[in-house]
């Protein structure tokens, strides 16, 4: 969990705006966020009698390695891969956060999650 994970998962003070949570710190600054949730198969059951869980391919783990490098290259401002966000992390506020939920390759747990996910505060 990086610096802006952290300081997002303990924030008691967040408001909504649009897309955008604003979350106040203990010093009253206020750091917008766009939290990244991505649903994907990560693990699935070997069958329904048995508790316990495989690993899926290497797709999905790639997927997440890939978008947390963006997500770190975005808030850093680190233009090595993609020039045009070089500096990004000092003219725009808002930071980038991500969350990983595994769907079990269940269609009825990836829409029972987004649920969830759309129905938090």
């Amino acid at each position: 969990m990086d610096y802006f994970d952290k300081i997002r998962s303990k924030a008691v003070n967040v408001t909504r705006q649009g897309n955008i949570d604003v979350i106040t710190v203990s010093d009253g600054k206020e750091i917008p966020y766009c939290h990244i949730v991505a649903l994907s198969p990560l693990t699935t059951k070997k069958s329904e009698e048995e508790n316990n869980f495989r690993s899926s391919n290497s797709v999905s783990l790639q997927s997440h390695a890939a978008l947390r490098l963006a997500i770190q290259h975005l808030n850093t401002g680190d233009g090595t891969v993609i020039k045009e966000i070089d500096g990004l992390n000092k003219t725009c506020p808002i930071r980038f956060t991500m969350e990983v939920i595994d769907t079990e390759r269940s269609e009825t747990i990836a829409v029972s999650e987004l649920f969830k996910v759309l129905s938090r505060k």
